[in-house]
């Protein structure tokens, strides 16, 4: 089954991840990714974003911002430190950088 996202807001991340330290575009399962070295932070899934951030900060962003919930990709499990958004439009994303440099810097941190 072939990955499924909206490419216009890969546009808009390509464009804001040039404002993210270290940030690359990778792929993950087909779908368009960043990372930072080879841990991966954010992800464009179907017709929002996923972004990588510890547990208790997913819950905080989940309870202040009505756009967020649990990842679960592919109606799978759930996962816990990932947090998805799906936007109004893709240039909304770009408001997100600080939530994108956040996630990168924690990604980062992660050892592997």
């Amino acid at each position: 089954m072939p990955s499924i996202f909206n490419p216009k807001i890969q546009e808009v991340l390509d464009e804001v991840m040039k404002n993210v330290d270290g940030a690359s575009p990778s792929k993950a399962f087909g779908y368009p990714s960043f990372s930072i070295g080879k841990k991966m932070f954010a992800c464009v899934y179907e017709d929002g974003v996923s972004i990588k951030l510890p547990r208790e900060r997913v819950l905080e962003i989940m309870k202040s911002d009505p756009s967020a919930r649990e990842f679960r990709p592919m109606n799978r499990h759930t996962m816990k430190e990932w947090v998805y958004m799906i936007r109004t439009s893709p240039a909304d994303y770009r408001k997100d950088l600080e939530l994108f440099r956040e996630s990168a810097v924690y990604a980062g941190s992660l050892k592997e």
